[in-house]
């Protein structure tokens, strides 16, 4: 059966067409030649028996109108009459002669043929004697010729009739027996020529059977095979191959199996590294999150020792208003103003203390919030490239056609999920740039603190040297004090604002505190996706 799997399922369709139509055709002649038969015997009944007896009928008919005739010709008439009796009598003896030359070419037997030439040999005979009564009665012997007439005459006449009735016996017997003959071939032909189309439609059917038997068969095993692979039996094994339809549409399921195998695979790898990143980054956001509670901790103390600078800037405030009313104090206002000087020096350095390491941990929440946007942007490409995996087992899905629904199912549930993580990573990925750029504004603020605490710092040290020179100098003392009192006014005006900054810093962190908790939990859900695209893809045997 290689070769008539190796045809292709029209030339299959053909062959078994030819094959049937030979075998009706082959019947059909067999019936055409008993039908043959069937004419041959009632030919040869038309053309032999029927003209025999109708040849026979015609002897004896003339044989009856001869005698007829004699004995009219023996009966009492005129001499016109009798010369009239005898005319007719000469024209009967050469019609009787006339039919028995018809009659012998007829002649099919011995018995025939021996029953013709006594039918011929009496009629010779019985003319003989008739026309010897006829001369005894032209003589004028009528009395002979009637004694003849009732002796050797009757004698003739009836072996003539016996010799006729012989023949028409023969042929009557002949014609019934190729009658039956006929009869008999007949219902045999129909007989064999019914049993003939039967046989033909028998091994039309059976053959036509054996052809579709051989073709379900395969289509059966395919079905079966795809079946298996529709489940997640993707090691099934298939049918042997063929250059057939069935063949092509068997190695097209291979192909999309072994297409399947290595999609399922890639998915599957693809999945583990999707919940092996998706734990690194959960990880990572949590070690992000203590030290954002870190830095929140620091810029809270941070604010407390600004509000305490400020505090401490509006006390020598205070004081340089008293001086400059009490300049008799002056003495131990500038030894009380040299004290908060040291004071505010201190405070403020411990400001610019504090305020660089909020900006180098604001400048590390930076650099760990890009970290995160890198693997966001690591998690968007597995996820567009599991998207265009979801994509190809769709494709291969549907060029199986029925076969590979079950898949195309599982397919585009996988594509659902990679479009899902997509748009996780693409908020995850939105949160990270607001980090970025409020750590960036941050950072600005930082560096425009800076610059202001180091003058505060010089105009306390300043302070300080006036302090110093207080009692060289008392005649400019009072002028002094009220640009102390003005420097103090505005150095408490910019503690202010750099408190108020500080408070925002504060919300900053609080902030990404809070965008790093969004972050991890959704780094965890992704972990949670990727494992439930794992145990997906595990019902499938590769």
């Amino acid at each position: 059966m290689n070769f008539f799997d190796n045809i292709s399922m029209r030339a299959k369709f053909i062959v078994n067409f030819l094959a049937s139509a030979s075998i009706l055709i082959a019947a059909i002649f067999f019936c055409i030649w008993q039908i043959r038969i069937i004419g041959q015997n009632t030919d040869a009944i038309a053309s032999n028996w029927l003209p025999s007896v109708q040849a026979a009928g015609e002897i004896s008919q003339l044989r009856l109108r001869y005698r007829v005739r004699s004995l009219e010709f023996m009966q009492p008439n005129t001499p016109e009459e009798h010369a009239k009796i005898a005319g007719s009598m000469t024209e009967l003896n050469g019609k009787l002669e006339q039919a028995f030359k018809k009659y012998e070419p007829l002649i099919s037997s011995a018995e025939e043929k021996q029953a013709y030439d006594g039918a011929v040999a009496a009629a010779v005979g019985y003319r003989e004697v008739v026309q010897q009564a006829v001369h005894l009665m032209q003589s004028g012997k009528e009395d002979e010729a009637r004694v003849l007439s009732k002796g050797e005459w009757t004698k003739r006449a009836n072996l003539l009739r016996d010799q006729t009735d012989a023949l028409i016996r023969i042929n009557s017997d002949g014609a019934k027996g190729a009658a039956a003959v006929a009869a008999e071939s007949a219902a045999a032909g129909i007989r064999d020529a019914l049993m003939a189309l039967l046989l033909g439609v028998v091994m039309a059917l059976a053959l036509s059977w054996l052809f579709a038997k051989r073709v379900t068969t395969r289509l059966g095993q395919t079905i079966v095979a795809a079946q298996a692979i529709s489940s997640g039996e993707l090691h099934t094994t298939l049918p042997a191959s063929s250059r057939d339809e069935v063949g092509k549409l068997i190695d097209a399921m291979g192909s999309m199996q072994i297409s399947l195998r290595a999609i399922i695979k890639q998915i599957s790898q693809s999945a583990g590294q999707l919940a092996h990143t998706a734990h690194s980054m959960s990880e990572q956001m949590e070690r992000l999150e203590q030290a954002s509670s870190a830095a929140n901790e620091s810029t809270s103390s941070a604010a407390a020792a600004i509000e305490q600078l400020s505090v401490s800037i509006d006390h020598v405030s205070a004081n340089a208003r008293e001086t400059e009313i009490d300049s008799r104090g002056v003495a131990e206002l500038a030894q009380q103003g040299r004290t908060t000087a040291h004071d505010v020096s201190a405070n403020i350095l411990s400001i610019s203390g504090e305020i660089s390491t909020a900006s180098n941990q604001v400048v590390s929440l930076a650099e760990r919030t890009r970290n995160i946007s890198g693997i966001a942007d690591t998690i968007r490409d597995i996820a567009d490239q599991t998207n265009l995996l979801a994509l190809n087992a769709a494709i291969e899905a549907a060029r199986a056609g029925e076969a590979g629904r079950g898949f195309a199912v599982v397919a585009d549930e996988v594509r659902k999920l990679a479009e899902r993580t997509a748009l996780a990573t693409n908020e995850i990925s939105t949160i990270i740039q607001a980090v970025v750029k409020e750590t960036a504004t941050v950072s600005e603020v930082m560096d425009h603190v800076n610059p202001m605490v180091e003058a505060g710092v010089t105009q306390v040290n300043q302070l300080t040297a006036s302090l110093g020179d207080i009692d060289d100098r008392m005649e400019r003392a009072l002028e002094r004090f009220r640009n102390v009192a003005e420097a103090v006014t505005e150095q408490s005006q910019a503690g202010t604002n750099l408190a108020g900054d500080v408070e925002r810093v504060v919300g900053v962190v609080e902030e990404t505190q809070s965008t790093v908790q969004f972050t991890r939990e959704a780094a965890r859900q992704l972990e949670s996706l990727a494992l439930g695209l794992q145990k997906e893809v595990a019902r499938f045997s590769i």
